[in-house]
């Protein structure tokens, strides 16, 4: 990505989405905050991609999105996955998110008409 931002407000935005890196971050975290927390539940979802499964929740505990922490799963040792004050912020973007996606795409979308009409000018 470029090094140089545009100003203001768009500037904001361009760090936050180099901070955030890839989409699946916010993936994850809507995982969590549906109730994931073991690594085998976070990684149900992945199928053959496990690997770089494994390496996107090492990276987002790097960047401070997640925090990882031992605890007991049935009757055996696992590590649970936390979201952190920092992944926490995002909560209010992945549920935006979540609700665009439900009214924009599928069955039940709200379709506009295309092409769209011009406004008399």
């Amino acid at each position: 990505m470029s090094t140089s931002h545009p100003p203001g407000a768009a500037a904001s935005l361009t760090r936050a989405l180099e901070e955030i890196g890839d989409f699946e971050v916010l993936l994850v975290l809507a995982h969590v905050f549906s109730g994931a927390k073991t690594e085998q539940e976070l990684l149900a979802t992945a199928g053959s991609q496990r690997e770089q499964a494994k390496e996107l929740l090492q990276r987002m505990i790097e960047y401070g999105f997640l925090e990882r922490r031992p605890r007991m799963h049935r009757s055996t040792m696992a590590w649970a996955y936390e979201v952190t004050r920092k992944g926490e912020e995002l909560r209010e973007v992945v549920t935006l998110l979540e609700r665009f996606g439900e009214r924009w795409s599928g069955p039940d979308a709200e379709l506009l008409p295309y092409p769209r009409a011009r406004v008399a000018r």
